[in-house]
């Protein structure tokens, strides 16, 4: 019966290996950690979880390893995670990286939070930081850097499903002197930026090009501006979707639902309003009353 059970297993294995499907390798975070990087790939990443909550004091906290890309750290809502220094979600000549924040899951960063870190000799791209999931929330003391360094591209602040992300110093998201090149994407979640940040976000400025927002229609997310031939231009679909609010006072906090967040300014995704259907029944009747007083008039 055993070596029945084990043929069957065998051939499912198999199955799946043909059909191209990936498997993961699976880690535990011990609590002396200071680097998560264990040889991956895209078919077999390295996936990390915590087994208690963690604490890391004295050193900086790194997820991959130069030369080690594909190592994906997930927090849920089960065990906490704490960086008293800096956290790095991909450091120099490693990319593909991954840091999830999922399920209510809780991650405080003291100091900067670093997103790819390039140099002039190494590629740190595709990291991507992900927070999603209404309770889940990541909070930055001093900078998030999507692209420090010089080869630092194409990394995500990926932010869905009201999880949201909180910032204390700067948010720096652009590449190259430019932006366009990282992502800020909203897809139900919140960037929370510390004082009035309304202006940097404003009709002309550049950061726009590297922000994104989803569009149920298309199920993407699309761009709310571009450059084209160095000139910025702004998509007015996508920027309506596209919210800037200061919270200048308690109220103001809890009526968009961040109570003890007042001084913030929140940057979030936001459907159109649809015109009632009523309305538009309402304009179209008046057309055709205008069309009928014109036939009665020739």
């Amino acid at each position: 019966m055993q070596n029945k059970l084990r043929k069957v297993v065998f051939f499912l294995m198999m199955l799946l290996l043909m059909s191209g499907v990936a498997f993961a390798s699976s880690y535990t975070v011990s609590s002396d950690a200071t680097q998560l990087a264990e040889t991956s790939s895209s078919s077999d990443p390295a996936e990390w979880s915590l087994a208690a909550d963690f604490t890391i004091g004295a050193s900086d906290f790194t997820i991959g390893g130069s030369g080690i890309n594909y190592n994906y750290l997930t927090i849920d809502g089960t065990y906490s995670f704490t960086a008293n220094q800096n956290l790095i979600n991909g450091p120099v000549h490693s990319s593909h990286n991954q840091l999830n924040v999922t399920g209510g899951g809780q991650v405080e960063v003291a100091q900067d939070l670093y997103n790819g870190r390039g140099s002039s000799s190494y590629y740190s791209n595709y990291n991507v930081i992900s927070v999603s999931g209404a309770g889940s929330h990541l909070s930055v003391q001093g900078n998030l850097d999507m692209s420090n360094g010089y080869n630092a591209l194409d990394n995500h602040l990926r932010l869905t499903g009201d999880g949201f992300a909180s910032v204390n110093g700067n948010f720096l998201l652009y590449a190259h002197w430019s932006y366009g090149n990282n992502w800020l994407e909203l897809g139900g979640g919140a960037l929370l930026l510390l004082g009035d940040k309304t202006g940097d976000f404003s009709s002309g400025q550049g950061i726009l090009s590297s922000i994104m927002v989803w569009d149920d229609s298309t199920g993407t997310y699309q761009r709310v501006a571009y450059y084209e031939s160095g000139t910025l231009s702004e998509d007015q679909k996508y920027l309506n979707m596209l919210s800037v609010e200061y919270l200048g006072d308690v109220t103001a906090a809890a009526n968009l639902g961040f109570s003890g967040y007042e001084g913030y300014t929140v940057i979030r995704n936001v459907n159109p309003v649809p015109i009632p259907t009523t309305v538009l029944l309402f304009g179209s009747g008046l057309a055709g009353l205008a069309v009928l007083r014109r036939r009665k008039r020739v």
